[in-house]
């Protein structure tokens, strides 16, 4: 039997002004109220009709109309409208969401994953006088596969775009790939030149050229199952699961290598999230995500003992949801309603449900133990960028009073109305 390990650590709960989070492709950014998308990326979104969708992703797919989708559907876009009438500048381009219903029991939703694209473009070496005769083939595109690195293409390209914006798009991937700039190109039948500082790339040659460049996109497409419904105690607590949803997706969390999901380490008893700047702790992160283990000690165990959390995209996308839901005015604690919801149905074999009521012990009590002292909850599997199920429930009570979230009017929704949805949901 496995039980809920507590770490008593004693912690300020402050109102900080600001959590940390993380762009695509980079580390150790912070996150304050309204950075709810990755602005600078917007050809990082990829709009697909329904049609279009379904072709690339087949499956047991629930029709448009029918009243599950329905519901479905009318959240998102409440969710959307009220995200894009707070930040408008924000959100400027970002394609509409969409969601689908997939009939299925088992309760899931997920941002669509992420889709190989070619831009089509005509490139050169900024600062090649001389005339090139030998242009690169067709069928070795170039694309970036981390920060600065180039490669040839190894992976099939699922859509090719034409770029009708060349000064945009230059400026979007200067800012993506610095110091690797896009510049306006000399030559009249080309379009961009690779910045004389990408000559460093072995794969950028001088004299080479290349019709395409090759990258990953987030599609605008959210998806769930049926199951959903039936799993999920109450609607608010449904639009928690969107909401979480919503914002992998506004952050364009998929374009990520789904090896890099670490951010940066904290110390748990910290409600600001501050990254730790002990070198001794620093090393830890590092050998946690390498999963390299020092004097026969994992660096898990390491972490656990010295109470060390990882930041990751799943944590954030927890935290933006608390702000999305306050802004179509649900109270964001029924967050963790969908959270305990979901603890229920993954407790394994070897599990307990005295780890369920435990936590929800806590919870009532404010995350003091018997003796009144403050508890911190473990993260759980450090290789995993879901953190435990109560480790979520007690992270979403500190973010609420971080960052002051008070909806004077929550709505109150139709429970019959839910319940019914549920049914339905069992037999769509």
């Amino acid at each position: 039997m496995r039980h809920l390990y507590l770490l008593t650590l004693v912690y300020a709960l402050a109102i900080p002004t600001a959590c940390k989070t993380t762009k695509p492709l980079s580390s150790q950014m912070k996150h304050t109220l309204g950075d709810v998308s990755w602005s600078e990326g917007l050809w990082t979104y990829l709009e697909l009709d329904q049609d279009r969708f379904i072709k690339m992703n087949p499956s047991n797919y629930l029709p448009a109309s029918h009243e599950l989708s329905l519901k479905a559907k009318s959240w998102i876009e409440r969710i959307h409208a009220a995200v894009v009438a707070k930040y408008p500048e924000k959100m400027a381009g970002i394609p509409k969401p969409q969601i689908i219903v997939i009939k299925k029991a088992s309760p899931d939703a997920f941002a669509a994953r992420r889709r190989s694209v070619a831009y089509k473009l005509g490139v050169a070496m900024a600062g090649n006088e001389s005339d090139s005769t030998s242009p690169l083939s067709e069928t070795r595109p170039l694309y970036f596969a981390k920060p600065n690195q180039l490669s040839h293409n190894i992976f099939p390209v699922e859509l090719n775009i034409t770029v009708d914006d060349a000064p945009s798009f230059s400026t979007w991937f200067s800012k993506r790939f610095a110091p690797c700039s896009l510049e306006p190109a000399q030559r009249s039948d080309i379009n961009w030149a690779f910045g004389a500082d990408c000559g460093r790339e072995s794969y950028l040659k001088l004299n080479q050229w290349t019709p395409s460049f090759v990258t990953h996109l987030a599609p605008n497409w959210v998806i769930i199952t049926s199951g959903l419904f039936a799993a999920l105690p109450n609607e608010e607590s449904f639009v928690a699961v969107l909401a979480h949803e919503l914002a992998h997706y506004y952050r364009a969390h998929v374009v990520n290598d789904s090896k890099d999901h670490y951010s940066y380490c904290y110390l748990l008893n910290d409600p600001l999230h501050k990254p730790v700047d002990r070198e001794e702790l620093k090393s830890l992160c590092r050998d946690l995500k390498v999963g390299r283990d020092r004097a026969g000690i994992s660096p898990a165990d390491a972490a656990t003992k010295v109470g060390l959390g990882v930041y990751t995209y799943e944590q954030e996308a927890d935290e933006l949801a608390l702000e999305f839901l306050t802004l179509v005015n649900i109270d964001p604690i029924r967050a963790t309603d969908a959270w305990f919801a979901m603890f229920a149905i993954g407790m394994g074999p070897d599990s307990s449900k005295s780890e369920i009521d435990q936590c929800q012990t806590l919870f009532k009590n404010g995350w003091l133990d018997a003796s009144g002292n403050p508890v911190t909850i473990p993260l759980g599997d450090y290789k995993d960028p879901h953190h435990s199920w109560c480790f979520r429930v007690f992270n979403t009570t500190r973010e609420i009073k971080a960052h002051g979230y008070d909806v004077i009017s929550p709505i109150t929704l139709d429970i019959d109305g839910w319940r019914r949805i549920q049914s339905l949901s069992r037999t769509p």
